[in-house]
């Protein structure tokens, strides 16, 4: 697993486009957006660091409207190219539907040297759209209650728990509801990634006409190729292997958000795989 350390040494080195920052604790999650943005900007400053971070905070108001975004979105376009400029959505769970989809495209399609940092303690609440556009790192507030929660269990389980919810202790709770379900899933996903395609769209027969299921269970592989691409981080070959199964899961993902059908979809994902 990750640790928060390594997180931020690992985005400096070599930022994406944008992140989905979560924790369990506002205060949190948005002390963590803060360090972060400032060293991002700071990689490459040339100037006031300040002026190169964007916040955008709706406060007590109960929802993002699209003017807000559509008034950040202005901004990046007055961005210095020669220099990192982070703009920051705070409570990105509150972005309206009209906002998550102003905001899409320059998710797609970011100017040079522009990071979005969103932040939120509930990021299922997010439209599947944005969140998949977006690297997602759970900010840890204490390990104690994720260590606590997987004492429960014996270890294998514990891994496989710790691994799937990637250390978010709301969604190893969830996991740790139904571990039967948790071992199949994961028994499935090791068959799928080692199988031949006809294998693979037949082990998955039963997904064909279930969105809700399929999606649970790719959200899952897609955990097990983030933790297997940070682990073979020092194999260049096993990672770029890694990635691309990230990438293929995070496709599969938006498919399903546009409405393809889920038979479509498997048959799209296992030939990628």
């Amino acid at each position: 697993m990750r640790n928060q350390s390594q997180y931020l040494e690992d985005i400096v080195a070599n930022p994406s486009h944008g992140y989905l920052l979560s924790s369990n604790s506002a205060e949190t999650v948005l002390n963590f957006a803060d360090g972060l943005a400032r060293r991002l900007v700071e990689a490459r400053s040339q100037g006031d660091i300040v002026k190169n971070i964007t916040k955008l905070d709706s406060g007590d108001a109960s929802s993002i409207t699209t003017k807000q975004i559509n008034d950040l979105l202005a901004q990046t376009k007055l961005a210095q190219t020669h220099t990192n400029h982070v703009f920051m959505i705070v409570d990105a769970e509150k972005l309206s539907l009209a906002a998550s989809n102003s905001l899409l495209k320059s998710l797609e399609e970011p100017g040079k040297n522009i990071i979005f940092l969103l932040t939120t303690t509930r990021p299922q609440a997010l439209q599947l759209t944005v969140r998949s556009r977006l690297q997602h790192i759970t900010v840890s507030q204490d390990s104690s209650q994720l260590d606590e929660i997987v004492s429960k269990v014996d270890s294998q389980t514990a891994q496989i728990i710790r691994t799937v919810s990637f250390g978010d202790a709301v969604l190893a709770e969830e996991l740790l509801e139904n571990t039967d379900q948790l071992h199949e899933d994961v028994k499935l996903i090791k068959s799928l990634l080692a199988g031949d395609y006809y294998e693979r769209v037949t082990l998955l027969k039963s997904y064909w006409k279930d969105k809700i299921a399929l999606l649970e269970l790719i959200n899952k592989m897609l955990a097990i190729a983030r933790s297997a691409l940070h682990a073979s981080k020092s194999n260049n070959t096993k990672a770029f292997q890694w990635a691309d199964k990230v990438e293929v899961c995070l496709r599969a993902k938006e498919r399903l958000e546009k409405n393809v059908s889920p038979r479509t979809v498997i048959m799209e994902l296992m030939i990628q795989l």
